[in-house]
């Protein structure tokens, strides 16, 4: 699903806001809290595996889930992220080629079950119902190991991320790999898989390159939904803002610094689908220079950043303006 990274200090850079919201230690709403006594597998935990719903599988193993090793044949380590080891394999009832990320347990649940997979299976089982992609990766299946402790989760399998090919070819030939054409045609499914999510009260909050995937037919995927949010509609002086009610906020920690648009560096809890839409023009000055619009190393540098930006482009409107043979 994702292609080996050369640029291990993108993803340091980057890994500074991969805080989350939804900190606590007592499972989701509807599970129970978790127990310490079950051998490292709280009940909740337990209860989602026995309710999963996903594909039909035709080994199964702990109510409708699969055991993962009965099923599936790892091939090989693709990489590993803050959240999880991703790994390319075999499916043996089908003969498809997959990618299987395993859950990595994290400090926001003392469990060790990090519950921004647990909002990540959730959403993506939604999505795909009835059957419509739209520009969204595919979660095939969820799978558990022999002893119930390890969660996998199950994606269709992409050659690519956009930062391994962008970061490779800018290292060896200082230009971005796409032509202008390509990207619009990159843009066009981006934004097309933006509007439906945000169609449906979803934010992705967190578009960037390495989380959009790229296959050998020229599709993009948008994948890594740990840190999206339902939400729901605010209308205050004509302007909608996303929140559940109006006395529940959203964190500001999210969106990787350089994608971050300037309410989220101000630190504003009522934000709305702009910050996804920031994050899909960054992603396409990315797209274009071969390298990240701005890369701002603290928040305060990255809105320094912004504002030279904003400026030089003023600048240019205003001499385009001014010059009488524009048309």
């Amino acid at each position: 699903m994702m292609g080996n990274r050369n640029s291990h200090k993108r993803r340091r850079k980057e890994r500074d806001s991969s805080n989350r919201d939804g900190h606590g230690s007592s499972g989701p709403p509807g599970f129970p809290a978790s127990s310490s006594s079950e051998a490292n597998t709280p009940s909740w935990i337990t209860n989602m595996i026995n309710d999963c719903s996903l594909l039909p599988t035709s080994k199964v193993a702990f109510g409708r889930c699969t055991n993962v090793s009965s099923r599936y044949e790892k091939l090989g380590r693709i990489g590993e992220g803050t959240y999880g080891v991703v790994y390319r394999a075999r499916d043996e009832v089908t003969g498809d080629i997959v990618a299987l990320k395993r859950c990595l347990p994290h400090h926001e649940a003392s469990d060790g079950f990090p519950l921004t997979t647990l909002r990540e299976i959730t959403l993506l089982r939604e999505l795909q119902h009835g059957g419509e992609q739209n520009g969204i990766v595919m979660l095939k299946d969820v799978a558990v190991s022999s002893s119930r402790s390890g969660v996998f989760l199950i994606f269709e399998y992409a050659q690519h991320d956009l930062a391994t090919l962008i970061d490779g070819h800018y290292k060896q030939h200082n230009c971005s790999p796409f032509r202008e054409s390509e990207v619009k045609r990159l843009m066009l499914q981006l934004l097309r898989a933006l509007s439906f999510l945000h169609s449906r009260h979803i934010l992705h909050r967190d578009v960037k390159l390495s989380n959009l995937l790229y296959n050998h037919r020229g599709e993009l995927r948008v994948a890594d939904f740990g840190l999206a949010r339902r939400v729901g509609g605010i209308h205050v002086r004509d302007k909608w803002f996303t929140s559940t009610d109006l006395n529940s906020c959203l964190t500001p920690k999210v969106v990787s610094l350089w994608y971050r648009p300037p309410e989220l560096l101000f630190g504003s809890e009522f934000y709305d689908m702009g910050v996804d839409n920031w994050g899909a023009g960054c992603t396409m000055g990315e797209l274009l220079l071969g390298k990240p619009l701005m890369n701002g190393k603290n928040e305060l540098e990255q809105l320094q950043k912004m504002v030279r930006m904003l400026i030089l482009i003023a600048c240019t409107r205003t001499a385009y303006n001014a010059n009488p043979y524009r048309f």
